[in-house]
Formats: structure tokens, sequence, C-alpha cells
């Protein structure tokens, strides 16, 4: 699991390398243990459910604390259970094993337990292909282990990500009661900003540097002027020195340094992206 993983202002989660987002289902209640900072550890919220064919994210509608989204590897997952009380709504639990930082050991992480209430509406939709799909990325993942010499210590949650979902998607069944959204097409599919790692990721020293130390002049004092270089067209835009320390930020200019080189031709403090993606971070 990963608390608070990275979202775009409207809420989804910022998509991994070769991740494909399958279903959206709101209104539902999300209930998990063992949240640091939390009263007792135990969270209750009301929000989105996003499911992928690597994780499981909750988004709440309103932060509870510090808590605002509970990102869920489907390798991680296990003892997933449909249940069907007779006086209270349907709902799906299981357990979730932490995603341990590298070097990191797994003693310091627990466990969690969560619940999925369908408090509005039915389920047909979403129970059928969570099952289906967790069942799959199982089995690909078992096939890629036998291919690469038997289990690995740690099961890498990306790697769910060979999991194959179109024809699950198109075959998928409606229930008319259910108000799951299908993802047919992807729902930010213009986006160049890609996670590539679970592991949390610290300030590029080579960015952060050449960034602070380059002035630009009418630039306040704390901000930063930054070019984004669209094909043919550049858009100046003035941010706040603070950026650089925000991981989605960080992760923007590490992709545009690995891709393009951080020296653009087009002058200083320049981000070769599609200005939509920068606007939308």
């Amino acid at each position: 699991m990963a608390l608070n993983p990275q979202l775009f202002p409207n809420g989804m989660p910022v998509p991994f390398v070769n991740e494909m987002f399958v279903l959206a289902r709101d209104g539902v209640e999300f209930e998990v243990d063992k949240i640091p900072g939390n009263q007792g550890g135990h969270v209750k919220a009301k929000g989105t459910i996003y499911l992928s064919n690597v994780r499981m994210v909750f988004v709440a509608n309103k932060p509870v604390g510090d808590f605002f989204a509970f990102d869920m590897p489907l390798l991680h997952v296990h003892g997933e259970k449909f249940n069907q009380p007779i006086f209270f709504c349907n709902n799906i639990s299981g357990q979730v094993e932490p995603v341990v930082p590298e070097n990191q050991p797994r003693a310091l992480y627990s466990t969690h337990s969560f619940k999925i209430l369908f408090k509005e509406g039915g389920c047909g939709t979403f129970v059928p292909l969570f099952f289906n799909l967790i069942g799959s990325v199982r089995q690909y993942n078992q096939h890629y282990q036998q291919a690469n010499s038997g289990p690995a210590p740690h099961a890498d949650p990306l790697q769910a990500a060979q999991t194959p979902v179109d024809e699950m998607i198109r075959h998928a069944y409606v229930d008319p009661n259910d108000p799951t959204k299908i993802f047919l097409q992807q729902p930010t599919p213009d986006s160049q900003l890609r996670r590539r790692t679970y592991q949390p990721r610290p300030a590029e020293p080579s960015i952060a540097k050449q960034l602070g130390k380059r002035s630009s002049s009418g630039v306040p004092k704390g901000y930063l002027a930054v070019y984004v270089h669209d094909v043919s067209k550049m858009r100046g835009f003035v941010i706040p020195e603070s950026y650089l320390n925000q991981p989605s930020f960080q992760e923007l200019l590490s992709q545009a340094e690995e891709e393009f080189g951080f020296d653009h031709p087009m002058g200083a403090h320049t981000i070769p992206c599609k200005e939509d993606t920068f606007i939308s971070w």
C-alpha cells in the first residue's frame, strides 16, 4: 500500500508507466486500519475507488486529517472476500501488504485491513471485474516468476502492468443499478506525466541545483521562471520555488531530463512537454 499517492487536480491518480485504468466507482465508503497520525489508526471516509491493472486507489471526497487517498497494489492484496450481510450493505474486505521502501526493514510497516462498502447503488459491475482482474494479475505474475527462475522475495507491484485488460473491459457485465464507470478509453490519454516506481523519489540534485542557480530578471524573490516547450510553441510560467520539493513536480522534471536532457536548446528553465500536461499538474 501507499498512503496519499500522487493525484491530478481532478482527483484522478497519476498513472504509472503501462498502467491501464479499468473503472471508477463513486458512492463508496472505505475503511482501513493502522493509518499513522489518525486516532486509533482507523480511517473511514466516503469517496471514489479507481481500479487499474496495477492497483486499486481510494480517493476521499474530503480529507480525514492527513488522509486523502490510499493506494493498494493488486499483487499485495490478499484475503479478499465479497460479503453480503443481511442487515448491512454489500462490501469487499481484505488485507493489503505495504510497499516497503528500499533498504527499510519489513517489520516497520504494517499489513492493513480494508473494507469497501457499496452504500449507493448496486455492485454487479464492480465485483466481477475486481475478482476477474485480481485473478488475472496473479496468474500473469505466476507465469512471469516461473519464466524468471522462481518467485522473487518481494513482488514488484508494477509487474502487474503486464496483465492485458482490453478483452476484460469489452466483455464486462454492466449492471444498470451499479454506478461504476468503465474506461473504454484512458481518462488521461494525453498526459505525459507517468510514475515509474512506488518508491519515493528524492529531489533530483542536478535539476534542483540548476534551477536554483539560474535567475531571471523580473521574477519575484522565491519564484522561478519556467518555459514549457510544446512541439512548435513555448510559453512561460512563474512558479514558486517550493514546487521543487513536491514529488509530482520532481517526477515531471525527471521525465523531461530523461527523455530530452535538461540543457534543452530552447533555453534555460525549459521543460519539453505538452502545455496541457503542465497546467493540469
